[in-house]
């Protein structure tokens, strides 16, 4: 029996040492994953978090400031505006929380205006009314919809 212990030259592995490794692997491959679709989600609701808080700003320099302001969307972010002497639109300067946004890369906004259907501008009157719209952000999978009404609500909430 002494002669059964024979040494192997060039021990490799085992299968069930290849198997340990592999499932190793595929669970950090598998964290990795999850951890960048997640970054996903964050990114569409802080954007659709942000536009919350900045309209409700906007439409407090409205009341406060007696004067109209607006918000258009664009195809790369939205800007805020602000009516001229004489009666024109224009972006909103000297004001860095009303600055223009832009969407980070990956990230895309469509917007219906008045129920229009289509983007334009959504107005704020100086007492506090705005022009109804919704925006729904969407990256990858994970989407988040922004709806303002009339009196003044504007709430962010995931689409599914």
């Amino acid at each position: 029996m002494a002669g059964l212990n024979v040494p192997r030259q060039g021990r490799g592995f085992t299968l069930i040492e290849i198997a340990v490794v592999l499932l190793v692997i595929s669970i950090m491959m598998g964290a990795i994953g999850i951890e960048l679709h997640a970054t996903d989600r964050v990114t569409v609701r802080d954007q659709a978090k942000r536009m919350v808080l900045l309209v409700h700003a906007l439409r407090q320099q409205a009341i406060l400031q007696g004067q109209p302001f607006g918000l258009r969307f664009g195809r790369r972010g939205y800007r805020f505006l602000g009516l001229s002497p004489k009666g024109h639109w224009k972006p909103v300067s000297r004001d860095s929380l009303f600055r223009p946004r832009h969407f980070p890369a990956g990230l895309t906004v469509s917007a219906s205006v008045g129920g229009s259907g289509r983007a334009s501008l959504v107005q704020v009157s100086p007492g506090g009314v705005l022009t109804p719209f919704t925006a729904v952000f969407r990256e990858g999978d994970s989407d988040w919809r922004v709806v303002g009404s009339a009196n003044g609500d504007v709430s962010a909430k995931p689409t599914r």
